[in-house]
């Protein structure tokens, strides 16, 4: 295509003058319009002022989401300037801005997701926003200062305890840790505020596992080239070569659509007997746990169609993956004709594909030992594996974190903790061990949640493939005291079995170590298919003097309700570094509970 017009008359015509005539009587040109391009970063610091504007009577809205739209499209650097440029306005002289900023910082932590939980866990973030608390808490806080306690409150209560990567979200702990012991008091916060944070149990197929993964990890690795530090960049190379294929992930993508699969089936079991309890002229309220079943099944079953499209080739999995869509379609049916007090119509309808506890195959968990026989438990101890021992946090995405160098501030300032930051405890996550990795994942395969627990008993052979991974302990929490007995001369460890109720057992366990050099302790578990098994938190990873213990607590339940009786079985891994050397011990437990 040419670049000139072919409309244009001679250069020697009355078209060239009339082009330059001083008169109203020039024609008119048709400006060319440039290709539109993504915002610039200037365009968001821009938006930001307007947003910020001190004759602005509430919150723009609208604005406020095109700003968190543009973090969202144009990612990289564009969350930390952002972050800049609100906390900057946060401290503005005039409140009224400031109070406008913190809005801005409300919407974009709620809509920009852990790029921007990046920037507001930075200690020069957390510095900057409470810069102007006095070092003693006033007798009556300002505006500013009450939304500022509000939003670090919502954070700790909601992102630090509950999302995906709370151990990059440490020094937003210490901040609030450091406040509280100020004397700072920090207000309640809505449930309302605290949902929007909360990370949703929708269904998520192994493609959107993966985008989710892989904007994380660029994200991280953002942060990590920015610091720049010697620890940070070699953490970044590594980063690098998972991101471009050079080195294997340990994140096995079939494995959590599995387990996503498995909660979507039993949540329709629940849904579907609590509508089989539901008589002719009874009245479905509107609470939160039908509203939280239904909007989780309506939302996920297009995904399950999209899943069934992509593995059209595994027949099985289509198979289980129709009758489950199928199954989703009835109970929806079924529960807004019952809505509609249709009961004639709701009784007709036929829901297939029952619950998974019908068939023994399709049990609720990867881990069935009620077919092995009983024997008596021998001791034994098996090598730590060449793949597994040692988990990289980075490879899981579930233990990212710093380790920037400590920087001096005056002794009098609010944030004299980061001077000398404390190393944040971290929950290592299962990883898949070779010899099952790639036995028990698959979409159609039922998982159950991660179980904890343990007893002095016999290690097993890594070659069982009948056992799924364990699962890890989450974050810390207060300890506690229990009776201990000796498994080897380098740690203590003991689990106390005691029956709280006709289907439910506690298991609490214990640590100790004589010598006191034991670091990076896990315990993590594994129980039959038939049980449920919850875990709190471990109540420390580290046993540095001699009696000092780590404790942990695991609650097992009947996946269909019946008694515990008889014989219970479990097996048990420790993962521990003891003197600088790493340590791991598994075992099989078989108690008689009565």
């Amino acid at each position: 295509m040419s670049r000139y017009s072919d409309n244009g008359g001679s250069s020697l015509g009355g078209d060239y003058t009339d082009r330059f005539r001083v008169d109203g009587d020039f024609p008119a040109t048709n400006p060319t319009t440039r290709p539109s391009s993504k915002p610039t970063s200037a365009v968001l610091v821009s938006l930001i002022e307007r947003a910020c504007a001190p004759h602005l009577h509430e919150p723009n809205l609208a604005l406020n989401l095109e700003i968190a739209d543009i973090i969202n499209q144009k990612k990289g650097s564009t969350p930390r300037i952002a972050a800049i440029n609100i906390v900057k306005h946060i401290n503005d002289k005039n409140s009224h801005v400031a109070i406008l900023a913190i809005g801005i910082l409300d919407i974009c932590v709620k809509n920009c997701g852990y790029p921007f939980y990046l920037q507001i866990s930075r200690k020069e973030f957390l510095n900057e926003l409470v810069r102007r608390f006095p070092e003693k808490p006033p007798v009556h806080y300002t505006r500013v200062q009450s939304l500022i306690l509000q939003q670090l409150q919502e954070w700790w209560e909601t992102i630090c305890c509950t999302s995906k990567y709370k151990e990059d979200l440490g020094y937003i702990r210490d901040m609030h840790r450091l406040l509280s012991f100020k004397g700072y008091v920090f207000p309640e916060i809505s449930l309302s505020d605290a949902a929007v944070l909360n990370p949703t149990e929708n269904f998520q197929s192994a493609a959107e596992m993966e985008k989710e993964e892989r904007e994380a990890q660029e994200a991280k690795l953002q942060e990590l080239i920015r610091r720049g530090t010697p620890a940070d960049l070699q953490e970044a190379n590594r980063l690098m070569k998972i991101m471009s294929g050079f080195q294997e992930s340990f994140t096995n993508y079939k494995a959590k659509v599995a387990e996503e699969v498995d909660k979507l089936r039993r949540k329709s079991d629940l849904l579907e007997e609590m509508l089989n309890n539901i008589k002719e002229g009874d009245t479905i309220q509107d609470d939160d746990v039908y509203s939280d079943i239904v909007s989780t099944l309506k939302t996920s079953q297009p995904k399950v169609e999209k899943m069934i499209d992509e593995e059209k080739d595994d027949e099985e999995a289509v198979i289980k993956l129709l009758a489950l869509n199928d199954r989703i379609q009835s109970l929806l049916q079924k529960y807004f004709l019952l809505k509609k007090k249709d009961y004639a119509a709701a009784s007709s309808v036929k829901i297939e594909g029952g619950s998974v506890s019908a068939k023994p195959n399709a049990s609720l968990s990867l881990i069935d030992i009620d077919d092995e026989p009983d024997q008596p438990p021998s001791s034994a101890s098996s090598p730590p594996p060449s793949g597994s021992g040692n988990i990289n946090l980075i490879d899981q995405l579930n233990g990212l974190s710093f380790s920037p160098p400590a920087t001096k501030l005056a002794n009098n300032d609010i944030t004299d903790l980061f001077s000398t930051p404390s190393p944040q405890p971290i929950s290592v996550p299962a990883a898949a061990s070779p010899a099952t990795s790639n036995a028990d994942y698959s979409i159609f395969k039922s998982l159950s949640p991660p179980a904890t627990s343990a007893v002095s008993s016999p290690a097993l052979q890594h070659q069982d493939s009948e056992w799924g991974n364990f699962g890890a302990a989450p974050a810390l929490a207060q300890p506690a005291s229990v009776t201990t007995h000796p498994i080897n001369d380098d740690i203590k460890y003991t689990a106390v079995l005691t029956k709280t109720g006709p289907s439910t057992l506690q298991i609490k366990s214990t640590f100790s170590a004589p010598s006191g050099a034991v670091s990076g302790l896990n315990l993590q578990l594994s129980v039959p298919k038939s049980y449920h098994l919850t875990m709190d938190p471990q109540s420390g990873t580290t046993l540095v003097v001699p009696g000092s213990i780590i404790t942990q607590t695991a609650n097992v339940s009947s996946s269909n309700g019946g008694v515990i009786n008889g014989v219970f079985k479990f097996r048990f891994k420790v993962n521990a570094t003891v003197n600088g050397t790493p340590y791991e011990r598994q075992g099989m437990v078989s108690e008689n509970i009565q």
